[in-house]
């Protein structure tokens, strides 16, 4: 994980409904669905270079998998 030896945070990020909007294969959005796309932020993560990357990518994911939540 590139944030743990750069010491940037990462942003957990969940979009959802992309994908009715710009089926897989498309190149651009169809306007004539009537679809919403939600996109939601968690808090930035922030790991050392002293954290393990299985550990690090494990909080990502996890912090990902809070946000599909709801």
């Amino acid at each position: 994980l590139l944030a743990t030896s750069l010491g940037v945070p990462v942003l957990p990020v969940h979009i959802d409904g992309a994908h009715e909007i710009l089926p897989k294969g498309a190149v651009l959005p169809s306007h004539r669905l009537r679809s919403h796309v939600r996109v939601r932020f968690g808090e930035p993560l922030r790991f050392t270079s002293e954290t393990p990357v299985r550990q690090a990518t494990e909080r990502v994911r996890r912090a990902i998998e809070a946000l599909t939540a709801d």
